[in-house]
């Protein structure tokens, strides 16, 4: 089970109090609703950022947090923080019928190696067209790490 699925397919039955506050694997998230028919948990930590003994080591799962996780905002672009992995999820509102498999569109940031933030591409109005899809954006390390 992925960091996503929980909060790609819940619906009302499933999900804790509504279809903005989900279950993850690292803990709980309370996203907002956008647009006409769709929902958003931005900021979700996918691992951990590669300070000290994990720069240059394969990644690390990110911390788990207690409590719910406000994910209403973007997080930090790379180009400005170290602890940047973070992605976003845009999905349909849930409904009844919301269990079903969609498919996920994943999204990454241009850039040229230099800059760029998944904060860019917002995927609500893909999702408010297309109903039935999830986008997922994420930032990703797109320059030399700070040596300070």
């Amino acid at each position: 089970e992925g960091v996503l699925a929980p909060a790609l397919n819940s619906n009302p039955s499933t999900s804790l109090s509504d279809d903005l506050t989900v279950r993850v694997r690292n803990g709980t998230l309370r996203g907002i609703a956008v647009g006409t028919r769709s929902r958003a948990f931005r900021g979700i930590p996918y691992a951990a950022p590669p300070l000290g003994p994990l720069r240059w080591q394969p990644p690390h799962q990110a911390e788990a947090w207690t409590g719910i996780k406000d994910a209403s905002a973007f997080g930090p672009g790379c180009e400005s923080s170290e602890d940047c992995l973070q992605l976003n999820v845009f999905a349909p509102r849930a409904t009844n019928s919301s269990s079903k498999r969609m498919p996920v569109m994943l999204f990454i940031h241009g850039g040229c190696w230099k800059s760029g933030s998944s904060a860019l591409y917002d995927g609500t109005d893909i999702v408010d067209f297309l109903g039935d899809v999830i986008v997922v954006t994420i930032n990703c390390k797109c320059s030399p790490a700070k040596t300070h």
